[in-house]
């Protein structure tokens, strides 16, 4: 199993945060190893979607269940059900759980804690993506800050820890 948590205080409030990582559909657009995201169910307190991920090298794809709570935390677990049917590719996790949690502090920034592991269904996936999976992590959280300025317009003010 493979794990990575990062905290960050940007300058938004938790709602815009929570609705940026809630917004599934939109993740092909500024996720550069999201290449496909369909939304199959969405209630206000949880939903459950369909992914396709890949690099030049690896591609497959994900079902999860979400629980989402609004201004405060997402919790995404994966699923067998679901599986891309538009598309049926070989599942490419065989575990997934990550955590969002958004927190207000002082008025006007909000801290950001980001946690996940997973397991790759190929052991020959797992031991590639262990080299690479620091950055890989980054590369998120850095595609989430971009997409934050890009919607809301606020200065790219970060502070990193953890």
């Amino acid at each position: 199993m493979t794990s990575y948590s990062k905290e960050r205080l940007l300058p938004y409030t938790p709602q815009q945060l929570f609705d940026l990582v809630a917004d599934v559909n939109t993740y092909p657009e500024f996720l550069p190893w999201c290449q496909g995201a369909h939304v199959l169910v969405q209630e206000p307190t949880f939903l459950t979607a369909d992914l396709i991920i890949g690099t030049r090298w690896i591609t497959g794809s994900f079902s999860s269940l979400v629980s989402l709570k609004p201004h405060e935390h997402i919790y995404i677990t994966s699923s067998e059900d679901g599986l891309l049917r538009q598309k049926p590719l070989k599942p490419l996790l065989s575990h997934l759980e990550a955590k969002w949690h958004f927190k207000e502090h002082q008025h006007t920034f909000c801290e950001l804690c980001f946690c996940i592991e997973f397991q790759f269904s190929s052991s020959l996936y797992q031991s590639m993506m262990t080299h690479f999976f620091q950055n890989a992590m980054a590369s998120v959280m850095t595609s989430f800050e971009e997409r934050a300025r890009h919607l809301y317009g606020t200065s790219p003010v970060s502070f990193f820890s953890g």
